[in-house]
């Protein structure tokens, strides 16, 4: 069965799940949501909303052109469809799955995705509750739960993620703390654009005095990242204010059996997670924190199974 699977280039999610979805035996045209232009064309394109709308139109009539009421549409975040390709997709076929793996706030495109909200699903429970959409938690690619090895991993700490202002203090705080107690950390601070990086250092309090050196204008590769949160005891996590839903990180953490330091305020309701093994650092006080990062790891991640990307693409598109 022929399915069109529009998503963006992210860390290589987009080809993790192509491959899964042919596995099971979809015929899949990968659509790019920005197949030109990179990075300058997605910042252009949420500073000026809808100016691009006919170079992204015409891009969208020729991949869809094929595109019958036999064949599936899965779309994940849509950022560049524009009312008239959501209406021409929807025409066609009925067979049409939305998943939204970021929060409604930072997709520039939510108000004429909102006007397809029985489609849609989240992996955002406030957005959920907030307009009604369906919900699935996101999901992870570790082939099976290890909890024999913990011990014996590289990094007591790691953090791989985008420096972004609000996450600096926090993030500064544990490495002064991590370095002063001798503690093993492995830290990967990102930015997407090294041009807007240097222009908000100069207009971001929050981004002076940081060490240039220290960040990296390329994401770590997607095997690298994995291998790093396995030979990890503990992930930092700095989910974005805007969000409730529990990211990929935090999803692939407790999947490797590796315990969780974040900011989020409603993971605990959220999880299945017996034993602890969630910090939260809104309780930062020292003595607590590295009692934690020295504990051994007790908790049992019931959504294992449920979450697994296999498991996951079957039960979204059901």
């Amino acid at each position: 069965m022929k399915l069109y699977f529009v998503c963006s280039d992210f860390f290589n999610y987009d080809d993790s799940i192509k491959k899964e979805l042919e596995k099971v035996g979809y015929n899949v045209e990968l659509i790019s949501e920005y197949p030109f232009g990179g990075k300058l064309i997605k910042i252009f394109n949420r500073l000026f909303f809808g100016r691009l709308n006919f170079i992204f139109d015409a891009y969208y009539k020729k991949r869809l052109e094929s595109l019958n009421e036999e064949n599936i549409v899965f779309i994940i975040k849509g950022e560049t469809l524009s009312s008239s390709i959501l209406d021409e997709i929807c025409s066609k076929t009925k067979r049409v799955i939305i998943y939204q793996w970021d929060a409604l706030k930072n997709n520039c495109n939510s108000s004429r995705i909102l006007k397809y909200s029985k489609l849609i699903t989240t992996f955002d429970p406030s957005d959920s509750c907030k307009y009604g959409l369906k919900y699935k938690a996101l999901f992870h690619q570790v082939e099976s739960l290890d909890n024999n090895n913990y011990e014996y991993r590289d990094f007591v700490v790691s953090f791989v993620g985008t420096v972004h202002g609000d996450r600096l203090k926090e993030i500064n705080k544990i490495e002064t703390f991590l370095k002063s107690k001798g503690i093993n950390f492995f830290f990967y601070k990102y930015y997407p654009s090294k041009f807007v990086f240097y222009i908000r250092k100069v207009i971001d309090t929050r981004l002076w005095g940081v060490d240039t050196k220290a960040v990296h204008f390329r994401p770590l590769d997607y095997s690298k990242y994995k291998e790093i949160i396995a030979k990890s005891q503990n992930v930092i996590d700095f989910p974005r204010k805007v969000q409730t839903g529990y990211t990929m990180r935090t999803i692939e953490s407790l999947a490797s059996n590796t315990k969780i330091i974040t900011s989020a305020d409603v993971i605990k309701e959220q999880y299945r997670v017996k034993g602890g093994g969630i910090y939260h650092l809104k309780e930062f006080n020292e003595i607590k924190f590295n009692e934690f990062l020295l504990s051994k790891n007790a908790y049992v991640f019931e959504e294992f199974d449920d979450l697994k990307l296999s498991n996951w693409l079957k039960d979204i598109l059901k």
